[in-house]
């Protein structure tokens, strides 16, 4: 198989893994004792143990970077970002559809084009308005057609891509020269022990004790967290970042698929047509790219 067959693999894999994230949070808490704290700390926490054993085993020498002369700042800073978008997605998916949780997330290369375009100094053009007014429109079909939808769980949604953006605003500043999965497991732990504080002043941390709940867990931190990450990485390492961003499109169409075969999410017809409107714009978004102003 050549490399970029295998990056192919890898970030299928990844949009896969990712694309199950609902149905661990459904298992984990439908006995209702785990609030979003306990089960993002213990997700979280879980996740950076297992991260640390394989940048440990990797054994790859250290590198030079903004990052790495400045690790704490960097992990806190893309921390929050993280929590915010982490926490903002498990309460989205307290009153709305799967399906339509991990849309509003998949929103974040629209957020992210508007504010390169009107704070980074960056240039747009016909075919990227085209995408952001395609991306739009699906939205508008998407939403406008969703019945009874909650208006705090859109809140949550919309938080939740807003909070991804930011992630990967600051990431592309703070992750040049350095080692993403190192960086990545400091992230893990930072979001961990927020959430970890979160729980303990909040309701108090519950950790699994049914059956579900450690299913849901456990699958969460590992396949939801650690596969898909680090297959996504590898997957970037073969065939690149634009690539990778766009074949992670899968990632939706999986949630939608997983949802309705196991949670009995039925979107409406309109709503199929905007949401393949929003992954067609997105998708253009993310191959296309802004010039820089001279």
């Amino acid at each position: 198989m050549s490399p970029r067959a295998r990056g192919v693999l890898w970030t299928l894999i990844s949009g896969a893994a990712f694309g199950t994230y609902a149905i661990w949070v459904h298992l984990a808490r439908e006995s209702k004792r785990m609030d979003a704290p306990s089960l993002l700390a213990f997700r979280f926490l879980l996740a950076g143990a297992i991260l640390a054993v394989i940048v440990l085993l990797r054994r790859k020498p250290a590198q030079s970077s903004v990052t790495a002369q400045n690790p704490l700042s960097a992990w806190a800073i893309l921390g929050v970002c993280y929590i915010v978008q982490s926490y903002a997605y498990v309460r989205a998916l307290e009153t709305v559809s799967p399906s339509m949780t991990a849309l509003l997330l998949y929103l974040y290369p629209i957020f992210v084009t508007l504010v390169s375009v009107a704070f980074l100094r960056q240039k747009i053009n016909r075919v990227q308005f085209g995408a952001l007014v395609l991306a739009v429109a699906g939205t508008a079909l998407t939403l406008g057609f969703a019945t009874n939808i909650d208006r705090t769980g859109l809140f949550w949604g919309i938080l939740s891509s807003v909070g991804y953006s930011a992630y990967i605003l600051l990431g592309s500043k703070l992750l040049v020269g350095s080692d993403p999965l190192k960086v990545s497991t400091g992230v893990m732990f930072v979001a961990g022990i927020a959430n970890l504080a979160l729980a303990h002043f909040g309701n108090g941390l519950v950790l699994p004790l049914v059956v579900t709940d450690w299913v849901g867990a456990v699958g969460l931190a590992i396949f939801g967290t650690v596969i898909a990450l680090a297959a996504f990485l590898i997957g970037i390492s073969l065939i690149g970042p634009v690539d990778a961003s766009t074949l992670s499109a899968v990632e939706p169409l999986i949630t939608l698929v997983l949802s309705m075969a196991f949670l009995g999410d039925r979107p409406q017809p309109l709503q199929f047509v905007g949401g393949a409107l929003i992954l067609i714009g997105v998708t253009i978004l993310v191959r296309a790219k802004p010039r820089a102003v001279d």
